[in-house]
């Protein structure tokens, strides 16, 4: 047995996105030809899942002693700024060449979710998955139809020890009588820095559809076939905006995204978003310091024609998994 380790490093905890808040949290990561040790915890490679360093971070998923999928987001800092993401690189292939070649096996609260779906009557499903991978079936949340266009799903909360609201937001794929996610599909317990989060659907079928993808491995959830291809052909036949709008009022302000508009392709983009300029020009100018700037800032954006969410939207309808997209 090989027990000298290939790497060996104290690496940063982040969250999905490489952020940290606070004090520093550092975990030990061993490597060895025999088995991972990630923090406390110890594996052989037949329970890693999935590996990827992305320059000087690394994002590693396993199951851990009980049968409980685990995601673990690193940053790795070294005096030369292209030492960490060289180690890593290397560090990752080698994995790789460790891990057995198998079928993913479900873990323990993937069968519960599975068996929860099953149940007759259910009134809802909650459905647990990283929140750094979240990817939507290319269905409605609400009947179940193939998808024909996307609606935003949004999320908020205070970052820790601030009064500051972070917000974000995902696209998922609807079908055009229910524009609206809401009543189909709430999300639960999401922070800027939370590893997973809980889907709570009201559809048992999109349940089953929705852990499945999120249980698949992150290259093979494309979900395949003719009815996809022609789902994403008429995606593209329409432009996907999103508008801004600011309101305050002396010590309180608001910056809000609109719905997700669906305009053909010779549509005015500039034009659809003046009401938002409307309402930012008569009430985002009210809170000081920051509402002149704002506001201005909010007129511009819309003038240029909003954000263009398109390209999101199509890899959204093929399965690509997506954190929330935070509002800045």
């Amino acid at each position: 047995m090989n027990i000298n380790p290939f790497f060996s490093a104290n690496l940063i905890v982040t969250n999905a996105a490489g952020e940290y808040y606070g004090i520093r949290s550092f975990m030990h990561v061993i490597a060895c030809e025999e088995f991972l040790r990630v923090g406390n915890v110890t594996l052989t490679y037949d329970r890693l899942i999935f590996a990827k360093a992305v320059e000087n971070r690394l994002f590693l998923q396993f199951f851990d002693p009980h049968g409980k999928s685990v995601e673990v987001h690193l940053k790795y800092n070294t005096f030369l700024p292209s030492t960490a993401p060289k180690k890593l690189r290397a560090l990752v292939r080698k994995i790789a060449a460790l891990m057995p070649k198998r079928k993913p096996a479900r873990t323990n609260e993937h069968r519960a979710a599975l068996a929860a779906a099953d149940r007759p009557g259910a009134a809802a499903n909650t459905v647990t998955v990283f929140s750094s991978r979240v990817s939507f079936p290319p269905f409605c949340p609400e009947c179940g139809e193939p998808a024909a266009t996307v609606a935003k799903l949004g999320v908020g909360a205070l970052v820790p020890a601030s009064d500051f609201l972070k917000t974000g937001y995902w696209l998922v794929p609807v079908c055009a009588a229910h524009r609206r996610t809401t009543p189909a599909i709430r999300v639960k317990n999401w922070s800027p820095d939370a590893r997973e989060i809980g889907f709570e659907l009201t559809n048992p079928d999109y349940a089953r559809a929705f852990l499945e993808i999120n249980n698949a491995p992150l290259d093979r959830r494309r979900p395949d076939g003719a009815l996809l291809d022609a789902i994403v052909a008429g995606i593209r036949e329409f432009r996907y905006v999103i508008y801004e709008y600011y309101v305050s009022a002396v010590f309180f302000s608001f910056l809000q995204l609109s719905d997700v508009h669906e305009l053909r392709r010779d549509r005015n983009r500039f034009v659809h978003g003046l009401k938002y300029n409307a309402v930012t020009a008569v009430a985002g100018w009210w809170s000081f310091p920051t509402g002149p700037l704002v506001t201005v800032v909010t007129l511009l954006k819309n003038l240029a024609g909003g954000t263009d969410v398109t390209p999101r939207a199509v890899e959204v309808l093929k399965g690509k998994p997506f954190p929330a997209i935070e509002e800045e």
